[in-house]
Protein backbone atom coordinates (compact mmCIF):
# COMPACT_ATOMS: atom_id res chain seq x y z
CA UNK A 1 0.00 0.00 0.00
CA UNK A 2 2.52 2.61 0.79
CA UNK A 3 4.73 2.10 -2.51
CA UNK A 4 1.30 2.63 -4.33
CA UNK A 5 0.46 5.48 -1.95
CA UNK A 6 3.97 7.00 -3.08
CA UNK A 7 3.62 6.30 -6.94
CA UNK A 8 0.32 8.35 -6.68
CA UNK A 9 1.56 10.83 -4.84
CA UNK A 10 4.31 11.46 -7.22
CA UNK A 11 2.49 11.18 -10.17
CA UNK A 12 0.28 14.22 -8.49
CA UNK A 13 3.08 16.54 -7.86
CA UNK A 14 4.57 16.01 -11.38
CA UNK A 15 0.84 16.68 -13.30
CA UNK A 16 0.49 19.53 -10.86
CA UNK A 17 3.94 21.10 -11.87
CA UNK A 18 3.74 20.41 -15.42
CA UNK A 19 0.57 22.06 -15.41
CA UNK A 20 1.39 24.93 -13.42
CA UNK A 21 4.60 25.32 -15.54
CA UNK A 22 2.73 25.38 -18.48
CA UNK A 23 -0.33 27.81 -16.94
CA UNK A 24 2.34 30.39 -15.97
CA UNK A 25 4.60 30.34 -18.83
CA UNK A 26 1.60 30.62 -21.31
CA UNK A 27 -0.47 33.06 -19.39
CA UNK A 28 3.17 35.19 -19.22
CA UNK A 29 3.05 34.88 -23.13
CA UNK A 30 -0.39 36.19 -23.23
CA UNK A 31 -1.94 33.15 -24.05
CA UNK A 32 -3.20 31.54 -20.29
CA UNK A 33 -5.65 32.34 -17.98
CA UNK A 34 -4.08 35.05 -16.14
CA UNK A 35 -3.97 37.99 -17.53
CA UNK A 36 -1.56 39.89 -14.99
CA UNK A 37 1.44 38.98 -14.74
CA UNK A 38 2.47 38.68 -11.18
CA UNK A 39 -0.22 36.13 -10.85
CA UNK A 40 0.99 34.02 -13.84
CA UNK A 41 4.52 34.63 -12.48
CA UNK A 42 3.25 32.65 -8.53
CA UNK A 43 2.02 30.04 -11.55
CA UNK A 44 5.21 29.51 -12.60
CA UNK A 45 7.33 29.83 -9.25
CA UNK A 46 4.95 27.42 -7.56
CA UNK A 47 5.99 24.78 -10.02
CA UNK A 48 9.40 25.61 -9.36
CA UNK A 49 8.59 24.72 -5.63
CA UNK A 50 7.36 21.95 -6.53
CA UNK A 51 10.41 20.93 -8.29
CA UNK A 52 12.34 22.16 -5.22
CA UNK A 53 10.78 19.91 -3.04
CA UNK A 54 10.74 16.99 -5.17
CA UNK A 55 14.49 17.54 -5.39
CA UNK A 56 14.48 17.26 -1.65
CA UNK A 57 12.51 14.17 -1.51
CA UNK A 58 15.73 12.70 -4.27
CA UNK A 59 18.42 13.88 -1.91
CA UNK A 60 16.04 11.98 1.35
CA UNK A 61 16.41 9.10 -0.33
CA UNK A 62 19.93 9.66 -1.35
CA UNK A 63 20.97 10.02 2.04
CA UNK A 64 19.14 7.15 4.16
CA UNK A 65 21.12 4.01 2.94
CA UNK A 66 24.20 6.35 3.35
CA UNK A 67 23.20 7.05 7.27
CA UNK A 68 22.69 3.07 7.40
CA UNK A 69 25.45 2.42 5.81
CA UNK A 70 27.14 4.45 8.24
CA UNK A 71 25.12 2.80 11.42
CA UNK A 72 26.22 -0.76 10.42
CA UNK A 73 30.23 0.18 9.93
CA UNK A 74 31.04 3.35 11.81
CA UNK A 75 34.01 4.74 9.74
CA UNK A 76 33.34 4.65 6.36
CA UNK A 77 35.13 8.09 4.78
CA UNK A 78 33.37 7.54 1.47
CA UNK A 79 30.30 7.16 2.69
CA UNK A 80 30.93 10.34 5.10
CA UNK A 81 31.69 12.44 2.26
CA UNK A 82 28.77 11.56 -0.38
CA UNK A 83 26.37 12.01 3.11
CA UNK A 84 28.20 15.55 3.14
CA UNK A 85 27.52 16.56 -0.70
CA UNK A 86 23.99 15.24 -0.08
CA UNK A 87 23.34 17.18 2.87
CA UNK A 88 24.91 20.82 1.30
CA UNK A 89 23.03 19.98 -1.73
CA UNK A 90 19.55 19.32 0.57
CA UNK A 91 20.61 22.41 2.30
CA UNK A 92 20.25 24.52 -0.98
CA UNK A 93 17.50 22.67 -1.76
CA UNK A 94 15.79 24.08 1.05
CA UNK A 95 17.15 27.38 1.43
CA UNK A 96 15.98 27.98 -2.56
CA UNK A 97 12.66 26.56 -1.75
CA UNK A 98 12.08 29.44 1.18
CA UNK A 99 13.76 31.93 -1.32
CA UNK A 100 11.07 31.53 -3.89
CA UNK A 101 8.36 31.29 -1.16
CA UNK A 102 9.66 34.82 -0.23
CA UNK A 103 9.45 35.91 -3.95
CA UNK A 104 6.12 34.62 -3.80
CA UNK A 105 4.58 36.44 -1.17
CA UNK A 106 6.47 39.87 -2.70
CA UNK A 107 4.62 39.32 -5.71
CA UNK A 108 1.26 38.74 -4.18
CA UNK A 109 1.47 41.07 -1.99
CA UNK A 110 2.63 44.51 -4.19
CA UNK A 111 1.88 43.20 -7.36
CA UNK A 112 4.16 44.51 -9.05
CA UNK A 113 3.15 43.82 -12.67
Amino acid sequence: VGETLRKIDLSIRYIVLLSMAGIGIMSLLGYGPFAQGWLAAKALLFALIIALGLGLRIAAARGAPLMDQLRREHNVPEAEQRLNENHRMAAKLALSLWAVVAIMAFLGNLKPF
